[in-house]
């Protein structure tokens, strides 16, 4: 049945019950503003028998169970909502409990008061902690009554103890008409995933100072629950404001709670009220469904719906609150999830037990209750298939995450849909990278940390978003901002022969060198090539080799033999960050890199060639490349950024590697290092998540803490330790080239490399 066609058959309903209750006025008229209504409580001790009553309570009564309890015919202050409750204990199967109540004068039948706990608090919670706490009946909506007669008959649990007679007076204000509230009953014409209106505390005349607390929040909504408040279905529009403050200062002051259990309660008239405090768009902790509070909400359809169906407006509001409400938490109306037992109540589980639930479920699938009535509950199917058709595009359990190959955002879809991808920085807001497509149930796209012209992107924070829309309907987007180790350009710089030399990515995307001189830098000269990212270097005696990643990932060298370049050489591999480079002394380089799958690698150049690729193990974060110190005796400590975003220290000594060893820190980009001076003293130098540089020192038997050497880089370091010298080098925010010296016991301020 189409959504049109499904809320034509329901709303027909409306015009038998109300044509005139919510017409507009023809006469204008101000309108009165809500206000704070104070409810009332009396309360009638409930115990023993009373003698003369006997053969009164007899009448219309079907049980032959013992009478546990029977009041007298009592005269009362005025009230409109009636209950009763005793003291909180765990069993009290098979009570029966009714009223009879005056209303203007006249004595009714008796009522029956259903739904014992048909609503309730997780143990342990805000609502419990601290709290004189009553179980109890459903309150029975009667209108403006003052007399009343209570009997409660005997069940096979235990007898309740501390019975009680609870009569609310919910008081009354010009604005429960509908027609004089500001905000008129829900629209259907608003866009299906839009929020529905909704009655506000603050419109319905909630009282605030009778609330105790403040709300408490799950992380997500998982499961929404269908609810009936078990009250009578005879009452007006204009009533339902004054009987959901009655449900409020039951819940609070005679069940003792923090405040109303209901997150959403729903007329039978189509109007939907805020329940529980805290903002309708989050994910508040209710006192609906004992055991089961936690990551779920809950709206309850006023009225008792055992027998009567839920009118047609009642459910189409139900249907556009749920679409709106797991639409935002994109749940598939269809699908299912779990919750952990917190036990207690009526719930059918013990405390921690994982519990698979419907995402739209009913209150009885969760406790032994028959909450929300047996023609409610049938409904069920019809309010999944509704909710899906208000929802139209929706995304189901949307993720980022991140593999070898890059970030993953995707999700499943609700039905085909168009999508989009847009990846912006999140810093300048400029767009990254666009992907678009369909897609029948669900969609994954792969970004490998490329724009959209192949290369690859720097270090920084990215926001990754996906839109769909199907028929017309757009869903619910998700969107992530995440950091990103990407292609830092860090430059890279070795001294052969005493003079300093700094390799670095040009503008164009090959690599350039500088040296320096008694004058200063020298100009810029290419060597030509195309990297990702920045250089490693390495010096021995006269001999310098470049290595790069080149642009198709694999590793590349290019080799300075006096004044004389050899050509480029490709060294095979796969890697996806900057390859670190180190002296192992003897005539013998080692180069350590990260790999795809995300594991430290090395390899070993000497007279006799290159040896073969081996795995050091390890996880290395995507994006970050390692660093090198050489030890002597062919042996290197290598320094990474970990999975966790941490530094991580190891000893390698050919293809045998040492533990690795936490050096705590947060950072971005590629790691830097350098010899100390002292025997196996070294520097590991980190652009930290401030944007300024840090180092640690190592002296051959301990650490030192992290300090910070100021400054504000875009890249991670490359450092070059001479005679009582140390000169750094890294990116500065304007993207030029800075240094920092350590010389004589002091350390120079940063300056540029000219």
């Amino acid at each position: 049945m189409s959504g049109r066609t499904r809320l034509a058959a329901r709303t027909g309903v409306l015009s038998l019950l109300v044509p005139l209750a919510l017409a507009a006025p023809t006469v204008s008229r101000a309108t009165p503003g809500p206000r704070p209504v104070s409810p009332h409580l009396h309360t009638l001790a409930l115990s023993g028998v009373d003698a003369a009553s006997v053969a009164l309570a007899a009448a219309g009564r079907a049980s032959t169970a013992p009478l546990l309890a029977l009041g007298p015919v009592r005269a009362t202050p005025r009230f409109s909502l009636v209950a009763v409750t005793w003291a909180q204990q765990q069993q009290t199967a098979g009570v029966s409990v009714s009223v009879r109540v005056r209303t203007a004068g006249r004595w009714s039948g008796w009522y029956p008061l259903g739904g014992q706990n048909d609503t309730g608090a997780d143990p342990n919670s805000v609502d419990v902690r601290g709290h004189v706490v009553r179980d109890g009946t459903s309150p029975l909506w009667v209108g403006p009554s003052d007399g009343v007669q209570a009997r409660v008959e005997r069940g096979a649990g235990p007898a309740p103890r501390d019975l009680r007679i609870d009569l609310i007076d919910p008081g009354t204000s010009p604005a429960d008409n509908p027609a004089a509230r500001a905000t008129p009953p829900a629209s259907r014409a608003a866009a299906a995933t839009s929020m529905p209106t909704i009655i506000t505390r603050a419109q319905w005349g909630a009282d605030e100072s009778i609330r105790v607390g403040s709300p408490s929040y799950s992380p997500t909504v998982k499961i929404g629950f269908v609810h009936h408040t078990a009250t009578t279905n005879s009452y007006t529009p204009s009533d339902s404001a004054a009987l959901v403050r009655g449900i409020y200062a039951y819940h609070v002051l005679s069940n003792g709670w923090s405040d109303i259990g209901y997150n959403f309660l729903v007329d039978r008239y189509g109007q939907v009220f805020e329940g529980r405090y805290g903002g309708v768009d989050q994910a508040v902790i209710g006192a609906h469904t004992g055991g089961f509070n936690y990551d779920s909400f809950a709206a309850s359809l006023i009225g008792d719906y055992t027998t009567t169906t839920p009118t047609g407006p009642q459910l189409a509001s139900l249907d556009h609150l749920f679409a709106w409400k797991l639409g935002r938490y994109y749940r598939n109306p269809y699908g299912t999830d779990t919750l952990v037992s917190a036990g207690g109540g009526t719930d059918r589980w013990p405390v921690g037990a994982v519990v698979r639930f419907n995402v739209i479920a009913g209150h009885r699938d969760a406790g032994y209750t028959t909450c929300p009535g047996d023609a409610a509950y049938a409904q069920l199917p019809a309010i999944r298939a509704g909710v899906l058709t208000d929802t139209g595009a929706g995304l189901v359990a949307p993720y980022l995450r991140q593999d070898t190959a890059g970030y993953h955002i995707g999700a499943g879809l609700l039905r085909p849909s168009s999508w989009s991808v847009t990846v912006t920085n999140a810093v300048t807001g400029a767009v990254v990278r666009v992907y678009k497509g369909a897609a029948t149930a669900s969609v994954d796209v792969v970004w490998p940390l490329v724009d959209a012209g192949g290369t690859p992107v720097g270090s920084g924070a990215y926001t990754l978003r996906l839109d769909a829309t199907a028929n017309a309907t757009t869903a619910v987007p998700f969107a992530a901002t995440t950091p990103v180790l990407g292609a830092d350009p860090a430059p890279a710089a070795v001294s052969p022969g005493g003079t300093l030399a700094l390799y670095h990515r040009s503008a164009a995307g090959g690599l350039d060198v500088q040296t320096a001189t008694p004058g200063g830098w020298s100009t810029p000269a290419s060597l030509g090539g195309a990297l990702v990212g920045g250089p490693a270097a390495v010096a021995s005696g006269s001999v310098s080799t470049v290595f790069v990643r080149g642009t198709t990932n694999g590793l590349y060298q290019r080799v300075l033999s006096g004044a004389s370049w050899s050509g480029w050489r490709g060294l095979g591999g796969a890697i996806t960050a900057r390859p670190a480079a180190v002296d192992l002394g003897g005539g013998r380089t080692g180069i350590f890199v990260r790999a795809g799958d995300g594991a430290l690698y090395t390899r070993t150049a000497s007279t006799a060639g290159w040896s073969g690729w081996a795995s050091l193990g390890g996880s290395v974060a995507f994006g970050s490349g390692p660093a090198a110190v050489g030890l002597g005796s062919g042996r290197a400590a290598v320094i990474v950024q970990g999975a966790d975003g941490g530094a991580w220290q190891r000893t390698v000594t050919g293809t045998v590697a040492s533990g690795w060893t936490p050096l705590s820190g947060r950072f971005v980009g590629d790691v830097g290092a350098a010899p100390g001076g002292s025997t196996g003293g070294y520097h590991v130098f980190v652009r930290g998540t401030d944007n300024a540089l840090w180092d640690r020192y190592f002296d051959g038997r301990s650490w030192a803490p992290w300090r910070s050497l100021g400054g504000r880089i875009t890249s991670g370091a490359s450092a070059v330790a001479g005679s009582n010298r140390l000169d750094i080098f890294a990116v500065g925010g304007n993207g030029a080239l800075y240094q920092l010296t350590w010389a004589a016991g002091a350390w120079a301020a940063w300056r540029p490399v000219g």
